[in-house]
């Protein structure tokens, strides 16, 4: 089967088309067959080798994780998907390739009318903000909130959920990507390029930082005392942060069906938005393209490797 990954870690010169085999799946997993693959920096990370001294991994590796597509046989013991279900799903690696042995309780059932691009772009992104918001964070109604970078893919939703449960919502972008932050619910959008947070903000109950290195000592000057933040790059407290008693929390997304499946039906009802910047061909030049843009950091929304182009 056509499948695309690394034999060796390094940038996007290093993708290549891989010699792969169709996947032999066990009584716990299901046999996917790929329509779309959504692009993370997680998945550029893997191939570069950046995380490699604790994620063991063998190589050649297929690269990507989110995945849209249909469900073509099952294990004896999976009773939640049947073939011919249209399924969206995450998988540490393994996405870009034709077919994918997958985890069903790592997935979820996709409306009909939620087409596969849109759909590949929900799991990692998603779910990361999801859980950040709803299990680390606890945030409440009428809280102030800042997203430091709204445009990327954990911002676009991260201002969507935050707006639909009541939240006061505050997010850095360009000024070029206002209007669209301000349609998907952001209050108040700060260009970065000519002001300060630590101007015009101050008292935030909580900072969801996509962004980290000079951003978080910003955090920790916005936030009111005891306010939570939450970075999904990793960020330690400073003498400031400790005066304050600010809560510092890790976010990394857990992957589960329980979480998913609200967030894709969501979609499904049009109450939350998938914003799509560009997608890409299923093929080796595609695959590089793609990661390059998510490298770029400029990005708007999600990049998406469209499996019919």
């Amino acid at each position: 089967m056509k499948a695309i990954g690394i034999k060796e870690y390094g940038g996007p010169e290093n993708i290549v088309e891989l010699d792969a085999t169709k996947p032999q799946i066990n009584d716990d997993q299901v046999l996917v067959e790929t329509k779309a693959v959504g692009i993370n920096p997680f998945d550029w990370k893997i191939a570069t080798g950046s995380v490699k001294a604790w994620l063991k991994l063998k190589l050649p590796i297929i690269m990507d994780s989110d995945f849209a597509g249909v469900v073509v046989a099952v294990g004896a013991n999976v009773q939640e998907f049947a073939a011919g279900d249209r399924v969206v799903g995450f998988t540490l690696t393994g996405a870009s390739a034709e077919y994918i042995a997958a985890d069903p309780k790592k997935m979820a059932l996709l409306p009909d009318n939620v087409d596969f691009t849109t759909a590949a772009g929900v799991p990692e992104a998603s779910m990361t903000i999801w859980q950040g918001i709803f299990n680390h964070a606890h945030v409440q109604p009428n809280e102030k909130v800042l997203i430091q970078g709204g445009a990327g893919g954990l911002g676009t939703f991260g201002i969507q959920i935050l707006h639909q449960i009541g939240a006061k919502v505050y997010t850095t972008a360009s000024a070029k990507n206002a209007d669209l932050l301000k349609s998907l619910g952001a209050d108040e959008v700060i260009d970065y390029h000519t002001t300060k947070i630590t101007d015009v903000l101050s008292d935030m109950d909580v900072v969801f930082d996509t962004i980290g290195g000079d951003t978080v000592a910003e955090d920790f000057e916005v936030l009111k005392p005891y306010g939570r933040l939450v970075s999904v790059l990793g960020a330690q407290p400073n003498e400031l942060a400790k005066e304050k008693h600010l809560r510092v929390m890790d976010e990394s997304a857990d992957f589960n069906h329980l979480d998913l499946q609200p967030m894709v039906d969501s979609i499904a009802l049009g109450k939350t938005k998938v914003v799509i910047d560009k997608t890409f061909p299923f093929s080796v030049d595609g695959v590089r393209e793609a990661i390059e843009t998510s490298q770029s950091h400029h990005a708007v929304g999600k990049l998406i490797v469209d499996f019919s182009k």
